[in-house]
């Protein structure tokens, strides 16, 4: 390449094009004309046919060169084309290699917490994090815990400190379901607590006042318990029974509520997976019916981006 475009009259890409006819051929007759932009090339046979022997010998190196680059390369395609295939099976957009990196931080009553065993946890609209312990309700700020607690010389205290289900509403206020002593209301402007009996007289564990479950939903609060399902009116501070007539006597303990994106709330119970109508409130069985012994029916529920619902079972594992 360096001598062609050292003779007269010979531009560089004239020299490719020559390059390229003698690579081209075995001959080394060459009867045409090359032309550059209408360029004569008037290039001596002799000369062609010095550089042919070199310029064949500098093709042969760079071709292997180039079949081994090409191999390495095509084996580095290949790699990131099996690892690309391989990401759908891992999950969708939000798949497990974006969590590769997670770091945890344990927080127990070294720094703060009132008890180890954590029975509910949400986070509000104001970024607090609160915990249900069985000692106590825990807000936790990104940096320090601030304790909630019965105190029996304070009636606007928390009613009992085992908490079992907590829910916030469309005005900020915090929903707690106990162990035996029903549901509390938590205000957060004037940081004070307010009591509601699920049924009157009702109390202790076992009872309709043992909170399992809470969900808020259009100005209701529906509870689910031990002794079946309830729920509580915002606009007259009510708690009214929802009929389980699908479920049988002695065996209504309600484990988890879900609201679906078509308005309906799936309760799961002992028995099964119901459905529950909220303008109705008519209790259907919806997905299953499980037909093992009493107490291993549903105990969550929980629907995906993907619109499947997920169903986790006592003694029938994970249904989907």
């Amino acid at each position: 390449m360096h001598l062609l475009t050292r003779q007269p009259n010979i531009s560089p890409s004239a020299a490719l094009f020559i390059i390229y006819l003698l690579g081209a051929s075995n001959r080394t007759r060459i009867g045409v004309a090359a032309f550059d932009k209408g360029l004569p090339l008037p290039a001596s046979r002799a000369l062609i046919r010095a550089l042919f022997e070199a310029l064949r010998a500098t093709y042969l190196v760079a071709g292997l060169i180039m079949t081994v680059k090409l191999k390495r390369l095509a084996a580095r395609v290949t790699t990131l084309a099996l690892a690309l295939a391989c990401l759908p099976a891992l999950g969708n957009d939000h798949s497990q290699l974006r969590y590769r990196s997670l770091s945890f931080t344990n927080l127990s009553i070294e720094q703060g917490l009132s008890q180890v065993s954590g029975n509910a946890i949400i986070q509000d609209s104001k970024g607090f994090i609160w915990i249900g312990t069985q000692d106590g309700l825990n807000r936790f700020d990104g940096h320090n815990i601030r304790i909630f607690r019965h105190d029996k010389d304070n009636p606007a205290s928390l009613g009992r400190d085992f908490i079992s289900a907590l829910a916030e509403d469309d005005r900020g206020r915090l929903w707690i379901g106990t162990r035996g002593k029903g549901l509390d209301e938590y205000d957060p402007l004037t940081e004070t607590f307010r009591h509601h009996q699920i049924i009157p007289g009702a109390k202790g564990r076992g009872s309709a006042s043992d909170v399992k479950k809470l969900l808020v939903h259009e100005q209701r609060v529906y509870i689910g318990t031990l002794q079946g399902l309830f729920y509580l009116d915002m606009k007259d501070n009510r708690v009214r029974s929802i009929s389980t007539p699908g479920l049988q006597s002695g065996s209504s303990m309600i484990y988890d509520l879900l609201l679906m994106p078509e308005g309906n709330i799936l309760v799961s119970t002992s028995w099964g997976v119901f459905s529950l109508d909220p303008e109705t409130l008519l209790l259907k069985q919806k997905y299953l019916h499980i037909t093992a012994p009493y107490g291993s029916g549903t105990n969550a529920l929980f629907h995906d981006s993907r619109h499947r619902l997920w169903i986790s079972t006592d003694k029938h594992g994970v249904l989907l």
